[in-house]
């Protein structure tokens, strides 16, 4: 099998180049930091090929973020091929990074990608100079146009298998002074290690004072003897400088033009007063567009699964026992069909989250916020870490890797599952579309503040109990790609990874969930009231009564179910809905004609941001509580369950990235804080309604 290992800076659309290559899909963004560590994909062209998405980029030096990851790679492994891609309208940083990579005398070729760009801009690349002085073959392409697929294959096939020798471009003085070094080495070591890339090697460790090398040749007994060398190389850096300054010549363009609609838009939306307000605008209407637009499918899809299909199945089960019917309509139905529902608020979600990523915005979130997190101990890398823990609070976690410091790793780490995930979000739709009706959006927007307020205040906190000598940052720096026009594609390649990830969950993990917990609310006689889990949940509901929703044991058993997979609370609270509902008439012939017309009604209702209507589940919900704290008593509901223990598979991301001592501090901050939060919110909030009442 060949080992082809795609590098580059990042944004440069390695991953995208991957996805069209094997069809693959692999995760892919506008902004640093999407690929936090190797991701691969496998193809059979000629033979098996083994490709290898690695972090972004710069250059090659100890670091503990993503770089690491990538020279950890490159120090363990030999690959066949190496693929650097290049954004073509930004050549000078590529550049450097193409002459380190060349130093490790491996098969690489160059993918100028994004040249619809470079034509657009009227940029011109002299690509057969630049190719015969660094001695590697150039490819130009677009990752956006399908007919160049074909011609980046054929070229990998065609180098996969090269035999090179790369030297160093230097000027006639330093190209002399180091053939010295390499000929001096060469005179002193053993013939086994004698061959010109050994030899090679070693010499560009000695200019790169690499520790390694010079321990080895300390064994060697000749660290002394090259050290004359290494002081008259000691300008290797500024060698390799030179050297792009020098290629930037084959390279014609007006960068003031090129980078004239950022730097404008940039003038707005990074402006040092208005910026984060605008931010706050844009995060608002992103919600907005979420909520309201995802509301009418899912009232649909609730329709179609728990109406529809289930009067169907009580046609065709019909003779079949008691039980079995109710395991099928009131457990699978009404559970799983609870979770898939909201398919569509997964979509709306994350297809968001893709034009932001897509658009180059998410960048600049983190760098407007970067000034914000350092006052409460944290950087701007942490809040990409948030944001990727609305999606999902999984892959939040591993994004950590790439925060440069131990200890705000950790600390990051451990405040990530308290960013809403998209698991939480059908329960905050719910309750919220139940208790607070066309106020719904704005409820669920003040949990996602909540979330990263609490958050905020609890890393201040942490940070004063951590040693000293872990206090100091280090400056954020991070490159801000340009303004895109997000891709159709790459949208909906995004929104088919998470929703297919979504599904399968439901699927599999959840639907056994869902099974167990009919089974305790069905036996042992078919009655909910006196159920099993009923009969375990009534004590304990009264130590949940100072925090509002004790008051009703359902919201309590609900809340075990959530540690396995947030979605199973949705199917709990589906079962519920779907037992408690009363016997409607159901004409099918009558209701098959309507679903036409319903699916309009739906189309039109997203288009214009309708939101949805009170369907059967949201009226159920309702009836929960009812008295003059009924908001009061939700809006502490859904505050727990935004600060309680996250699921397991977070829990395992944790204790897998930071030890077991990590995961069991989440799992006790997140059993403590939200029991207090919510005791001093429902309280707090009843007090006022007695103030106002008296009034």
């Amino acid at each position: 099998m060949k080992e082809i290992a795609f590098i580059g800076n990042p944004n440069v659309g390695k991953s995208a180049w991957i996805n069209a290559l094997a069809h693959a899909d692999l995760q892919v963004g506008n902004w640093a930091g999407v690929t936090v560590a190797k991701k691969e994909a496998y193809v059979n062209w000629d033979q098996s090929y083994h490709l290898i998405d690695l972090p972004g980029i710069y250059a090659l030096k100890e670091t503990q973020g993503e770089e690491a990851i990538t020279q950890n790679y490159l120090k363990e492994h030999t690959p066949d091929l190496i693929v650097q891609v290049i954004d073509a309208t930004d050549m000078r940083r590529s550049l450097y990074l193409t002459l380190l990579l060349r130093e490790l005398q491996i098969p690489m070729m160059l993918l100028l990608n994004f040249m619809d760009e470079v034509e657009k801009h009227g940029m011109l690349i002299e690509t057969e100079k630049l190719s015969r002085r660094l001695q590697v073959p150039i490819i130009c392409a677009s990752a956006l146009d399908r007919n160049d697929y074909d011609k980046v294959k054929k070229a990998l096939l065609c180098h996969v298998n090269d035999t090179v020798f790369y030297y160093p471009l230097l000027n006639p003085l330093k190209e002399h002074q180091f053939t010295q070094l390499l000929s001096y080495i060469k005179s002193k070591i053993q013939t086994a290690e004698s061959d010109a890339k050994a030899i090679f090697r070693l010499g560009i460790g000695v200019v790169n004072e690499d520790t390694a090398i010079m321990h080895h040749l300390h064994l060697l007994q000749i660290d002394d003897g090259v050290m004359r060398y290494q002081k008259q190389l000691a300008d290797w850096d500024q060698l390799r400088m030179d050297a792009v300054e020098s290629m930037m010549g084959y390279v014609h363009a007006d960068m003031k033009k090129r980078n004239a609609f950022t730097y404008k838009l940039d003038q707005i939306l990074l402006h040092r007063f208005w910026g984060l307000p605008l931010f706050a605008v844009i995060f608002f209407f992103v919600l907005l567009v979420i909520f309201r637009g995802s509301a009418p499918w899912t009232a649909f899809i609730q329709y179609l699964i728990q109406d529809y299909c289930g009067a169907v199945c009580a046609k065709i089960l019909g003779d079949v026992p008691a039980w079995v019917r109710a395991l099928i309509q009131n457990g699978l139905l009404a559970g799983v069909g609870s979770v898939l529902s909201f398919v569509p608020l997964m979509a709306y979600m994350y297809g968001a989250m893709a034009v932001l990523e897509e658009s180059g915005y998410m960048a600049r979130i983190a760098f407007l916020m970067d000034r914000i997190m350092r006052f409460f101990h944290l950087s701007g890398r942490s809040f990409v870490a948030f944001v990727l823990g609305f999606g999902c609070n999984v892959p939040a976690i591993y994004a950590t890797r790439t925060i440069e410091s131990e200890a705000l790793r950790k600390r990051t780490a451990l405040l990530v599952p308290f960013m809403s995930c998209g698991a939480r979000l059908p329960v905050y739709v719910l309750f919220a579309g139940a208790f607070f009706g066309n106020q719904a959006p704005y409820v669920i927007i003040l949990l996602y503040a909540i979330g990263i307020w609490i958050a905020l205040v609890l890393s201040f906190l942490l940070h004063q109990f951590e040693n000293h000598t872990t206090k100091a940052q280090t400056l954020y720096l991070m490159q801000l790609p340009p303004y895109r026009l997000p891709r159709m594609k790459m949208i909906m390649q995004k929104i088919k990874q998470e929703v297919r990830a979504y599904v399968k969950k439901t699927m599999s993990l959840v639907i056994w969930v869902i099974i167990v917990l009919w089974a305790l609310t069905y036996f042992p006689n078919g009655s909910l009231q006196d159920s099993y889990l009923a009969q375990a949940a009534k004590p304990v509901s009264m130590a949940f009564e100072p925090l509002g929703f004790g008051t009703n044991w359902e919201s309590v058993a609900a809340l075990p179910s959530g540690i396995i997979a947030k979605e199973s609370v949705i199917g709990f609270l589906g079962q519920l809905a779907d037992a408690s509902a009363a016997e409607m008439p159901f004409v099918f012939q009558d209701e098959t004609k309507q679903l036409p017309k319903r699916l309009a009604d739906t189309f039109f209702a997203s288009m214009t941001l309708q939101g949805q209507k009170e369907e059967d589940t949201t009226k159920t919900i309702a009836l929960l509580w009812h008295d003059e704290n009924a908001k009061a008593r939700a809006f502490s509901f859904l505050v727990y369950i935004l600060l309680s223990v996250p699921c397991i598979m977070t829990l395992q991301a944790l204790r897998k990235e930071y030890g077991l001592r990590t995961m069991l501090a989440s799992l006790l901050l997140m059993s403590l804080l939200p029991y207090l939060v919510c005791f001093l919110l429902y309280q707090g909030l009843s007090l006022c309604h007695l103030l106002f009442a008296s009034l």
